[in-house]
């Protein structure tokens, strides 16, 4: 699993989740174009575990 770059919590009231950001595995050449229809936007997000 890719090294957790920063790491926090939001609260909703009694409820806490914590986040994990993580750094990219894989470089993508960017153009400037929004990704398309069933590609991924680039964002790694690990909500615990």
């Amino acid at each position: 699993m890719p090294r957790t770059i920063w790491s926090g919590a939001i609260s909703f009231g009694l409820v806490t989740v914590p986040i994990h950001v993580v750094s990219a595995t894989e470089d993508h050449p960017s153009d400037g174009s929004a990704p398309r229809a069933g590609e991924n936007a680039g964002a790694v997000v690990d909500v615990g575990g």
